[in-house]
């Protein structure tokens, strides 16, 4: 494919340019505008910026069923892991992984489908090592694990917020 310069510099200051001609989101791990993982309706700021009880990660207590939305774009991978997580989604984006565990088995998006944050990516369930239904929130970079509370409060204030500036510990108890 000839791209002209002008063409080239459009690519390279938002994104790649497909053959098509149709401009993708740039996989990495920059600030974006984080969504809610959840309904606004069905949680509270309390309850995302909660404490974990044994690793970074946060728990969401909402009914099984309830819509669960990707809180960064990027490569989604669908999964089930007995005894843990069960039914769980992946998020890629660059460097960075966002983990979606205890599903109930209806996903909304394919394995290697590139979403947008907002995207309903599945609803939430009481899988895997559960003690009743809520939705687990991780997020992995460079694979390891940080704090997920910043980024549950940004997306609740409507902020940007850089993942690389989220903690790796004190979000446990």
């Amino acid at each position: 494919m000839t791209m002209s310069i002008r063409t080239r510099a459009v690519a390279g200051a938002i994104g790649t340019l497909s053959v098509l001609g149709v401009v993708a989101a740039p996989a990495s791990a920059a600030p974006q505008l984080p969504k809610l993982p959840v309904p606004r309706a069905q949680t509270n700021l309390t309850e995302l910026t909660s404490k974990h009880h044994d690793h970074p990660a946060v728990d969401i207590p909402v009914p099984v069923g309830t819509a669960v939305y990707a809180v960064i774009g990027g490569v989604a991978t669908r999964f089930y892991e007995a005894g843990g997580c069960g039914y769980g989604l992946n998020i890629t984006r660059g460097n960075s992984v966002y983990t979606y565990c205890h599903g109930n088995g209806t996903y909304h998006v394919a394995s290697g489908a590139t979403v947008g944050a907002g995207t309903l990516i599945m609803r939430s369930g009481n899988t895997g090592s559960s003690t009743g239904p809520h939705l687990h929130v991780q997020v992995k970079i460079d694979g390891q694990l940080r704090c997920p509370q910043n980024l549950m409060k940004a997306a609740w204030n409507g902020t940007q917020i850089d993942p690389q500036s989220l903690p790796s510990s004190g979000c446990t108890y």
